[in-house]
């Protein structure tokens, strides 16, 4: 991946990053106040907002200083989109609809719904070529 579709994926990782940073915090205080079985689901919820977040950091880096970013990257960030994506549906069932909008799932998954597309264009564009 090269030139514009640069561009695309860093905008979309640094939304996604900053996003998951900042939901981080709400998880904590929800994890102070629910019962363990809903802290099991929200400890995974917190794991995967720190793995995705570091992951788009580092995409976002490789974006700047390397002017390209490696089909084992993109494969990683749809892997780790995925599970996201798993886990914010566990969160939904386990908390509830207004905790879960609270902790911003439905907005993580779009947003991790734009990086995989960004990345899976990029990726089809070049196996056509």
């Amino acid at each position: 991946m090269k030139g514009q579709g640069l561009y695309a994926l860093k905008k979309d990782c640094r939304e996604l990053s900053t996003m998951c940073h900042d939901i981080q915090n709400r998880v904590i205080e929800k994890m102070c106040v629910c019962d363990k079985e809903q802290c099991k689901v929200l400890r995974k919820y917190m794991c995967c907002l720190t793995t995705v977040e570091a992951l788009c950091y580092y995409m976002c880096t490789c974006c700047c200083n390397l002017d390209e970013i490696s089909e084992h990257c993109k494969k990683e960030i749809l892997v780790r989109c995925k599970k996201l994506r798993e886990v914010c549906g566990e969160v939904k069932k386990s908390v509830g609809k207004s905790t879960s909008d609270y902790l911003s799932c439905d907005r993580v998954l779009k947003q991790c719904n734009k990086c995989c597309s960004t990345c899976n264009k990029k990726r089809n564009t070049r196996k056509k070529n």
